[in-house]
């Protein structure tokens, strides 16, 4: 069996319940017996520095990565469970014109002879004489890979706007200035930049505060961008810190008889990773899904999140399983984000309104499926005194126009228009009198989608 080798010393996210000597498992993050004697964390007069970070995340992909370091370090422990951690997640909306960006204050608190968080050495901690005792094949059903060494404490401010462009090019031109100039949202100039910013672009912004490590508790609220400033206040003069960060030692470094390693094929291992690592993000996915869709895929998410916590201790030494859920979770993420590729080419229709809409040359997702559905030319010559006149009538329940091209074929050609349904709709009807005395030739082409595709209330077209 391939083996996988676990890191010695790691940081993972505090769990609530943790104490110092705990034990934990790798894979699932389960919290065990302690197999080191008890012992307690110096004590000292506390002092904290302060560290300031500022973030712009254009994708999805940019979001998850940032999180992922962020909250939870290296995700070796895969099991572990941020939410509590991270609840700013839950107040988070994605969609594909969207753009989030994060501002955050960090207080760091250590003993004032330190300047970093420093851990006693191995030798200070002890195996117990049972632990020492037990068999190798038990002791990590008992005791886990880890055994929680000390912890960091911190308090954390987090600013979190959420930007919603009506339509693609609104979305790029207000990124393009956005990455350029990054408005500090701690100035009041900075913040009233950045409405300037978006009033110009037609962006939307909705503002998320979020605080932990606060006398009271952890906070986290909806605010408006002008808000922040008196909140920030609030934190720096309420910040007392809390466990943050748990430090795991291997049981090896202090003279376990175990392997630092798994009997787990690493290529599971990195499944199992990408798991957990989605199970943390689709919550966001979820939030910005379309109601008419967001119903059964939210049933879909419950039974994959419940299969992956009742059978986390089988996803390691089951292929077969595991296969089985990851690809019903890749399944479930690619058709969620399939609706979000739809979504955008609502709001991109929607937009060019008057202008044609959209041809599958101009669009450019792989996930979305534009197809000619409708060519006809019409050309009638000038034949006695007087007008000519057509129409052109498409009608489809299962389809949704997109685009439409009104091609002349011929100078002083009269006029043509659309006399009924039109763009977003599943039906158009179009007519065409030419000048007097004159023939007309127009040639008509319709683009369409699947209805299914685009089951969206009207009000999205601006903002969700």
């Amino acid at each position: 069996m391939p083996l996988t080798k676990l890191d010695t010393v790691m940081k993972i996210p505090f769990i609530e319940g943790m104490v110092p000597g705990m034990g934990v498992e790798a894979v699932t993050g389960r919290l065990c017996s302690p197999a080191v004697m008890k012992f307690s964390l110096a004590a000292g007069t506390i002092r904290h520095d302060e560290e300031s970070n500022y973030n712009i995340f254009q994708s999805l992909e940019d979001f998850a990565s940032s999180f992922e370091t962020s909250a939870a370090g290296t995700f070796s422990l895969f099991g572990v469970d941020v939410s509590a951690k991270a609840s700013y997640l839950k107040e988070l909306k994605y969609q594909k014109n969207s753009l989030y960006i994060e501002a955050t204050k960090v207080l760091t608190f250590h003993p004032l002879d330190r300047t970093a968080f420093v851990l006693p050495s191995v030798t200070d901690y002890v195996l117990s004489d049972e632990a020492k005792q037990m068999p190798e094949e038990k002791f990590r059903k008992k005791y886990g890979d880890y055994f929680v060494a000390g912890y960091i404490s911190k308090a954390t401010f987090r600013a979190m706007l959420s930007c919603f462009a009506s339509d693609s090019t609104s979305h790029q031109e207000f990124a393009t200035e956005i990455n350029i100039k990054k408005p500090d949202m701690f100035s009041t100039e900075g913040r009233l930049k950045m409405t300037e910013i978006a009033s110009k672009h037609n962006v939307t912004i909705r503002c998320h505060v979020s605080m932990t490590g606060v006398e009271g508790g952890s906070r986290s609220e909806s605010t408006s961008l002008m808000d922040i400033e008196p909140k920030l206040k609030m934190f720096s003069e309420t910040a007392v810190g809390e466990p943050d960060e748990a430090v795991l030692y291997h049981h090896t470094l202090v003279g376990a008889n175990v392997p630092s390693s798994l009997e787990i094929d690493p290529d599971a291992m990195m499944r199992i990773a990408d798991l957990y690592s989605k199970s943390r993000m689709a919550p966001i996915l979820l939030n910005g899904c379309p109601a008419k869709y967001k119903r059964e895929l939210e049933k879909k998410l419950k039974d994959l999140l419940n299969a992956i916590q009742t059978r986390k201790d089988q996803l390691p030494s089951n292929p077969v399983l595991l296969n089985n859920i990851y690809d019903r979770f890749e399944a479930w993420w690619t058709e969620i984000q399939t609706f979000f590729a739809y979504h955008a080419l609502y709001l991109e229709v929607h937009a060019r309104t008057g202008k044609g809409g959209v041809r599958p040359l101009d669009y450019h997702d792989p996930l979305v499926a534009i197809s000619e559905v409708f060519r006809q030319r019409q050309n009638k010559p000038y034949t006695k005194p007087g007008w000519q006149e057509a129409d052109w009538v498409y009608a489809n329940a299962d389809k949704t126009i997109v685009g439409y091209e009104l091609i002349s074929r011929k100078d002083h050609n009269g006029g043509i228009s659309i006399t009924d349904g039109g763009l977003l709709k599943s039906s158009m009807k179009v007519h065409s009198r030419s000048d007097y005395d004159r023939g007309i030739d127009w040639e008509v082409v319709l683009y369409a989608v699947d209805s299914k595709w685009m089951q969206f209330p009207e009000q999205l077209a601006i903002a969700a």
